[in-house]
């Protein structure tokens, strides 16, 4: 007996987990309630909603065309600061990195043999005036014997001959002293140009020689600065109608740091494009006064073209591709998404220009676009914020008025 009991049982179970599980998870059925009825509350609870989407309105304004590309930038000026004497290295006078003057001395090569050959020079020099001044005095008194007829013409030319002789060596040595100042010189190197100064390359103590190829220090000049970037060649005819018509301005910024942006003016147009790539080579010059930028730095490069007035533009996310194009999703007055095919022009920045099949001050979505279908409806984020503060007033008793009186009905009286 008992165990029919516990067959029955085990089957009643088994027969409602079966319906239970037919029914989608719903004991409608069990309560009364109708199929129909079931299937239309659960229509209207799942799938049945507008699609959440974010949009955003096509504007009109005036867009710049511009060429996007990488630059590298360039010092103004470098110099390899070498030797142009043979000598020990003796004083040093900047630190790595530090910012030079023209004239700021920079290396002092030992000057004592140099000292020697000008003192020996004018030594030289104070002879030969010596001799040049009595070889004159004796041609003096030929000339006035040969006149009276006390001397032979043989002795006056001698004597002509000898102060020629004297005066070619004055000048001679003249010329031998100039140099010797000049090396004298040369054992002080000062910075040719003002610039940063890159690591010191020889240390006191080290021998150097002229024109051996050793760099003693590498300066280069940043105020102002090069930037380097190369645009393709059809757009080279553009570039030079506005140089001509006035400056051409870039702007620069290092990747990452998009908002802070620098301003510079073309300077520069090769001569020839390069035939492997098919860009040509362009420099504008960047004041730099605070040196952020620094010679071998990479930055993206902005250079205006040209302004499109009153273009239609549109956030980048809102433009889609298919089969046929580009598209939208526009949303009309009745909270519905139809796709519009679009002709898309150039980039600015984070919008894009709409060259053809859309108008300014039209709705477009530019989040969601995946769940959607032509004429499909659509909750913007304003539809979905409204409901959110309503139901930021509901109560775990109800919603709105019916629950306030439910509250007060409950609420005990005093």
């Amino acid at each position: 007996m008992i165990k029919r009991v516990l067959a029955v049982v085990v089957a009643a179970g088994i027969a409602g987990g079966g319906y239970y599980a037919w029914s989608g998870g719903h004991l409608d059925g069990l309560l009364g309630k109708k199929p129909a009825e079931t299937a239309t509350a659960r229509g209207r609870g799942r799938g049945q909603g507008p699609v959440p989407v974010t949009v955003a309105r096509a504007e009109s304004r005036s867009v710049p065309v511009t060429i996007e590309t990488i630059g590298q930038m360039q010092p103004y000026a470098t110099v390899s600061v070498k030797s142009r004497v043979d000598g020990q290295v003796m004083e040093v006078f900047f630190r790595d990195g530090q910012t030079v003057t023209k004239g700021d001395p920079l290396f002092r090569i030992d000057p004592r043999s140099f000292q020697a050959k000008v003192n020996e020079a004018e030594a030289n020099m104070a002879r030969d005036r010596a001799q040049l001044s009595n070889a004159r005095s004796d041609l003096g008194r030929y000339t006035q014997l040969s006149k009276s007829g006390y001397s032979s013409q043989q002795k006056f030319d001698q004597a002509r001959a000898t102060v020629e002789a004297l005066e070619a060596a004055l000048k001679a040595n003249a010329a031998t002293l100039e140099r010797a100042r000049l090396d004298l010189g040369y054992t002080r190197i000062d910075a040719p140009i003002e610039g940063r100064v890159g690591s010191v390359l020889v240390d006191p103590g080290n021998l150097v020689k002229a024109n051996d190829g050793l760099t003693l220090v590498v300066i280069n000049q940043l105020k102002p600065i090069y930037v380097s970037f190369a645009v393709p060649e059809q757009h080279l005819g553009e570039i030079k109608a506005r140089m001509k018509a006035g400056p051409v301005e870039v702007e620069i910024y290092a990747p990452g740091k998009a908002t802070d942006r620098v301003r510079g003016k073309v300077v520069f147009i090769n001569n020839a494009v390069d035939a492997t790539t098919g860009t040509i080579q362009i420099k504008a010059a960047i004041a730099n006064e605070d040196e952020k930028l620094i010679s071998g730095q990479f930055v993206r490069v902005s250079l205006v073209l040209h302004e499109i007035p009153e273009a239609v533009v549109v956030p980048l996310p809102a433009v889609q591709s298919g089969q046929n194009g580009s598209f939208v999703y526009v949303v009309d007055d009745q909270k519905r998404a139809t796709l519009r095919d679009v002709t898309v022009g150039p980039e600015a920045g984070s919008v894009v220009v709409i060259e053809k099949g859309l108008a300014a001050g039209e709705t477009v979505v530019t989040e969601g676009q995946m769940r959607l279908r032509p004429n499909a409806r659509v909750a913007t984020q304003d539809d979905r914020a409204t409901p959110a503060v309503a139901g930021g007033r509901r109560g775990k008793d109800g919603a709105g008025a019916k629950g306030e009186k439910r509250r007060k009905r409950e609420r005990p009286q005093s």
